[in-house]
């Protein structure tokens, strides 16, 4: 019986870790959102401009593309 009783006793104690720790897992992601993304900490805001600036200006490209029709001979 004692083994039974310490496999029940086990069985609970996971049990209630298993639980518990989503709660944690969540809390690490609500830290984890509050974080400045991943460019800004390595290169700082000059990384961020060079990036908003090469995706403005790629997509001005597209629309410029878009809006002007190749003509055949040029």
């Amino acid at each position: 019986m004692s083994d039974a009783t310490d496999w029940l006793k086990y069985v609970t104690d996971r049990t209630v870790t298993y639980l518990i720790t989503p709660a944690e897992r969540e809390a690490r992601k609500m830290r984890r959102s509050r974080r400045e993304p991943w460019l800004a900490r390595w290169f700082g805001l000059m990384g961020m401009q060079i990036w908003w600036q090469a995706k403005k200006n790629q997509e001005w490209l597209e629309t410029r593309k878009k809006d002007k029709p190749h003509a055949p001979g040029s």
